[in-house]
């Protein structure tokens, strides 16, 4: 499952039968290379809230909403390691570089298992001219040598240089 059509979808109680927000972002742990937490907006026009639903909290996620228990699951933060935890926003700026030091994109979106959390794969885009002729790459997680602040290291070997549009 690919993480951005996540983004806006609600978040329901099903204790209550009520939406308790909307996905605002999605948080990844890149070391455990998991969706770690859902951030959730809440409130009207004139005041936002924003809380978080640890990916453990989450009883199923649908076509059209992330189902958990209990607004008790809702935290006030994502967890307890702040390094290695990246918001979906953040990932996009990633660079990704080969280990023989070719650039091949930069991380455009996350695939996951919605089940267990586990990212499966990571979409690598490598932008034209107004995005004309961009392409894709998808790199299996297991993949992955390393992932920091601003750069994904991927074995020259694990990626198909042509990419698919």
């Amino acid at each position: 499952m690919d993480v951005k059509p996540l983004k806006g979808i609600a978040t329901v109680s099903i204790a209550k039968g009520e939406k308790v927000g909307a996905v605002e972002d999605i948080v990844v742990d890149t070391q455990e290379r998991r969706v770690a937490a859902f951030k959730i907006e809440s409130g009207g026009l004139m005041r936002k809230d924003h809380c978080y639903v640890p990916f453990g909290a989450v009883q199923s996620i649908g076509d059209d909403a992330i189902m958990i228990p209990d607004e008790t699951v809702l935290t006030q933060s994502y967890g307890d390691r702040a390094s290695g935890y990246l918001t979906l926003g953040k990932l996009g700026d990633i660079r990704v570089v080969t280990d023989t030091g070719t650039v091949i994109g930069h991380v455009t979106t996350v695939h996951f298992d919605p089940s267990a959390g586990q990212i499966t794969e990571f979409e690598v885009g490598k932008g034209g001219i107004g995005g004309v002729f961009s392409s894709h790459t998808l790199i299996g997680a297991g993949n992955v040598t390393s992932i920091g602040e601003d750069i994904m290291v991927v074995p020259a070997n694990s990626v198909g240089m042509g990419g698919t549009s």
